[in-house]
């Protein structure tokens, strides 16, 4: 019977590994991407400025940081989150406002004020993170180092969580 962290792996993979923004090299495909003063078409923002696109990326960093495997940062999440706002402006515009307060101050005090958005339950700090986490978890630093996702594995069966906390009452584990 597969863990828990297979299943969620494979699930994570189906939903969000579609829409997930690569560099030209993780396609295979290094001549395909224009480049501007030595940074690959790729890298640079497309619905943010330089300034949000380099906060963004600090602040996923914070979120899923590095440790034993990469962290969001590393793994491109704030590449990923800036194409997914460059295609809804306006969820973009909103993103931008909530965005804004982070960009002056440095990253203890970033790392205060997001405790602080989540201690509120802040709707900003909310999206960032659901976003940090389905984009991080939709790369291979996500789903293969952090989460050992091997590939599609079929299932004979599959008869999902057993734990008894989580049944339905009278039915049976």
């Amino acid at each position: 019977m597969p863990s828990r962290r297979e299943v969620l792996a494979s699930i994570a993979a189906t939903g969000t590994v579609a829409g997930r923004a690569q560099t030209p090299e993780a396609h295979g495909h290094p001549g395909h991407d224009e480049t501007a003063g030595g940074v690959p078409a790729a890298a640079r923002p497309k619905a943010l400025n330089a300034s949000e696109f380099e906060t963004l990326g600090e602040l996923v960093e914070m979120i899923i940081p590095r440790g034993e495997t990469p962290g969001a940062r590393d793994a491109g999440a704030h590449l990923i989150i800036d194409s997914m706002l460059a295609s809804q402006r306006a969820r973009a515009a909103s993103f931008r406002k909530g965005l804004a307060p982070f960009l002056k101050l440095d990253n203890a005090k970033r790392l205060e004020r997001l405790t602080a958005l989540h201690a509120a339950r802040d709707s900003f700090f909310h999206t960032l993170k659901d976003m940090t986490i389905d984009a991080y978890y939709s790369t291979r630093e996500g789903l293969v180092t952090e989460l050992g996702w091997s590939g599609y594995t079929a299932l004979a069966e599959f008869k999902g969580c057993t734990h008894p906390e989580h049944q339905l009452p009278g039915a049976k584990a």
